[in-house]
């Protein structure tokens, strides 16, 4: 006796079983598409502040630098903040330091910051930047022109020490063509990079 509903049920099934089949049969078809992919990695940068965009240091008289001694010694924060991208790999970020320098005594000419001309007529004397709180001329501590500070940190706060300098005491005690007394003004450049 044919009961109600069976013949549908079979025909399920042998659906159901031609479904899975073909399934598998077309599990074994391969296609392939190709996706080209592009990114750019950006270099390292950060935006570079300072606590102050000028800043005057107190006259200083010529005998009190004969001394060899950094004079008017002032506190300068330079920041880096939205440092954005990475260095290559083994790089540190650093501030390197630019502007322009006197052209003599030859011993100390790449550490003191002088602009010449005639909004600095001071020869032989110039602003020095140290890592370091000291009115010691130390050139382990000094930054010379092109010079680069390693950064702990990006995103950072970090302190330098501007002054007033000419050497250590030999040089600066100098009385001769390469040392005038006069106006002096400097620009100086931080620029992050990672080296």
């Amino acid at each position: 006796m044919k009961q109600p509903g069976n013949g549908r049920h079979v025909q399920r099934l042998l659906s159901s079983g031609l479904g899975i089949s073909m399934l598998w049969v077309s599990g074994g078809v391969r296609a392939d598409e190709s996706y080209n992919l592009a990114s750019t990695i950006l270099l390292g940068t950060c935006t570079v502040t300072t606590s102050n965009g000028s800043l005057t240091l107190p006259n200083v008289s010529r005998d009190e630098l004969d001394g060899g001694l950094l004079q008017q010694q002032q506190r300068l924060v330079v920041s880096t903040s939205s440092c954005v991208g990475v260095g290559d790999g083994g790089s540190h970020p650093t501030l390197t330091v630019s502007g322009t320098t006197v052209s003599a005594p030859a011993n100390v000419k790449d550490y003191l910051f002088n602009d010449g001309g005639t909004e600095s007529t001071a020869k032989g004397y110039g602003i020095t930047v140290s890592t370091k709180e000291s009115t010691s001329w130390d050139t382990d501590n000094l930054v010379k022109n092109g010079g680069a500070i390693t950064l702990s940190d990006i995103n950072s706060d970090n302190s330098l020490w501007v002054s007033v300098g000419c050497g250590d005491a030999t040089t600066c005690a100098q009385k001769d063509a390469d040392h005038a007394a006069g106006s002096l003004s400097a620009g100086i450049t931080f620029t992050f990079k990672y080296q």
